[in-house]
């Protein structure tokens, strides 16, 4: 056994065992605490629970998590790129867990480029490295559309409630109060964030303008600009919102069409990608030479991770030209 293997299997020890002590050791004590302040939760209210549960979520907070917000914290509103990114996604794990979960999917895929595929050591970490971030930044992405789908199709909902409540004579703020209420999450979880806010004394403006940021839709954006300006220069509110409800009628039906007339396109781009599988299976049975080829000859399993990579850049550069914004 080389230098190497003794080296790539002493960092798979040690990242599994981080993984282990993680999510079978430390995993099960955080969920004990929470499952306490749950029961706590049950046996009080108010705004003293709030401030409990903060006290108990700082003091569980890690060092290294605490050391990523301080890094991570860099913009006007303390947000920064990445942890705006996992806040628009709706990513509830703590940044610990999130570092620790990209090591093992890291170390998962090093373990195939170098075990199975039999590439070097430094071409095995440079592409293992490549595709665990790509891999990490897909799986974000996703959940952040999903997350975003969802507020599309509750933001109606939303602006009805509070439509009815402007209508009834209640304030635009104690409205929001209801939404928390009646809607659904991830929107819901927005709303009461916004409340808490408005509550602790932070400028309505200012709590508006962090919202539309934290969500990131044109839609909410529109909303949000829409009600600034309406507090800055009067007008009916109830007529303002009636227009943004008829705006977001519009742009859903003009969602609908795209996503028809693009599912062709996206179809295809699956098609292309799967028959570069489908065409090694059939030649597994016909000629199987051609495919040992490509899985224990050296140069053979370069292009076979480099065609790999290929038809991943292609589906990708699919999927970017035919996502429009409405």
């Amino acid at each position: 056994m080389g230098v190497v293997e003794i080296i790539s299997g002493v960092l798979f020890l040690v990242i599994a065992t981080y993984g282990y002590h993680h999510f079978f050791v430390h995993r099960p004590k955080v969920e004990h605490v929470e499952k306490r302040i749950e029961t706590i939760a049950q046996n009080h209210q108010g705004k003293s629970l709030d401030i409990l549960s903060d006290k108990i979520a700082a003091f569980k907070e890690s060092q290294l998590e605490k050391r990523l917000n301080s890094y991570l914290s860099q913009d006007g509103f303390g947000y920064g790129y990445v942890r705006l990114k996992l806040m628009r996604s709706g990513l509830k794990q703590t940044l610990d867990k999130l570092v620790g979960i990209f090591f093992l999917i890291w170390a998962a895929i090093f373990m195939v480029f170098f075990f199975i595929f039999k590439l070097d050591f430094n071409t095995a970490f440079l592409y293992s490295l490549a595709s665990s971030i790509a891999l990490s930044h897909y799986l974000v992405n996703r959940s952040e559309v999903k997350r975003k789908n969802l507020i599309i199709t509750q933001l109606a909902p939303a602006l009805e409630i509070i439509l009815r409540g402007v209508r009834a004579g209640s304030q635009i703020d104690k409205t929001f109060h209801i939404v928390a209420r009646e809607i659904h999450s991830p929107l819901k979880e927005e709303f009461i964030q916004m409340n808490s806010e408005i509550d602790f004394g932070v400028d309505f403006d200012k709590v508006l303008h962090a919202s539309a940021i934290r969500v990131d839709i044109p839609d909410y954006y529109f909303f949000i600009t829409t009600l600034v300006i309406q507090r800055q220069t009067g007008g009916s509110l109830a007529d303002v919102l009636e227009n943004i409800l008829a705006t977001l009628s519009k742009s859903q039906e003009l969602r609908m069409k795209i996503k028809v007339f693009s599912s062709e396109a996206k179809t295809s781009g699956y098609v292309l990608a799967a028959l570069p599988a489908v065409i090694m299976a059939v030649l597994w049975h016909l000629k199987p030479e051609q495919v040992l080829f490509l899985l224990y000859d050296s140069f053979g399993r370069k292009l076979l991770v480099s065609a790999i990579v290929m038809v991943i850049m292609a589906l990708v550069i699919i999927n970017r030209m035919i996502k429009l914004e409405v």
